[in-house]
């Protein structure tokens, strides 16, 4: 698959489909922040303890939408972007009248509805699945894609922000596509969290400022059994740290909440601009974080 050309992979123009929430007369509207992850295991478990934590800042909301259901098995990074720079147009295309219905069929089932409601929105999905093919599929969770596609309809992109959060990962993402990458994601306005090599040294830092480690082999970071070093010393850390070890699906996530400030403070020995994580050990994770914490 060739490379888009610059500039043919921005958000539609034209009308915004992204004026639809209701903001109160005197009272401050939220931020809303969409967290697309790279990741669907670990990554996503931290947004979402995130998005529930008190150290969320007031004004913000945070939605942690599923990966996009047409290609969703890709993994590699440029083609993510791509990838979610379509599902948003494909959003914006929807007509208006389809947009509310999108919003009334997920609120009806996540809030609750008497039995001639379900089934009635039972009926009237599939018609919007075959409208939208590539929005709703009946092979995945129905409830997760309404939620996704009711938030971006929602969406407001002068005041809002889109996050997407990935691994440098050398081995799938070419030196020309990070560039591509980091291009894309200025052009749209997006907020690009990158770490290297992967979300577990964001992690790590947390627990440790790893200067007595060897950067060249944190940077390869390389898989020995079922681990990479990265996890292995994540999972030796939080060992000696918490008494716990480290499994992707399933750690302490509110430890790291509560403990932003040491990894924040751990992060000034490495790099945390996108344009230096190219080929440096760090994360820039740190910048978004700053606009949703307290």
């Amino acid at each position: 698959m060739g490379y888009q050309s610059k500039g043919s992979m921005r958000l539609a123009g034209g009308k915004s489909p992204f004026d639809t929430r209701v903001y109160e007369v005197d009272k401050d509207p939220k931020r809303l922040f969409i967290i697309f992850t790279e990741g669907v295991a670990t990554e996503q478990k931290y947004f979402i303890a995130l998005s529930k934590s008190k150290n969320l800042k007031d004004n913000i909301d945070i939605k942690v939408l599923d990966r996009w259901k047409k290609n969703s098995g890709r993994s590699n990074q440029y083609y993510i972007i791509q990838d979610i720079i379509n599902y948003i147009n494909d959003i914006d295309s929807i007509e208006d009248c389809d947009k509310k219905k999108f919003i009334a069929y997920f609120t009806q089932i996540v809030e609750g509805c008497n039995y001639d409601t379900l089934m009635n929105v039972s009926q009237k999905i599939p018609k919007l699945a075959k409208k939208y093919p590539n929005l709703i599929s009946a092979t995945n969770h129905i409830q997760q894609q309404l939620l996704s596609v009711a938030t971006v309809t929602t969406y407001n992109k002068d005041f809002d922000k889109i996050c997407i959060v990935m691994d440098r990962d050398k081995h799938s993402f070419s030196q020309e596509q990070y560039d591509q990458v980091i291009e894309l994601c200025n052009e749209n306005d997006f907020y690009l969290g990158i770490s290297n090599p992967c979300f577990e040294f964001f992690l790590l830092l947390h627990l440790d400022d790893l200067l007595s480690e060897d950067r060249i082999e944190i940077l390869e970071n390389e898989k020995n059994g079922k681990k990479t070093l990265v996890e292995f010393l994540l999972d030796k850390k939080m060992k000696e740290v918490l008494d716990l070890s480290f499994h992707k699906t399933n750690y302490n996530v509110d430890y790291f909440i509560e403990n932003y400030e040491i990894g924040k403070k751990n992060i000034g020995n490495y790099s945390t601009k996108n344009t230096e994580l190219k080929n440096n050990v760090g994360t820039s994770l740190f910048f978004i974080l700053e606009q949703l914490l307290k």
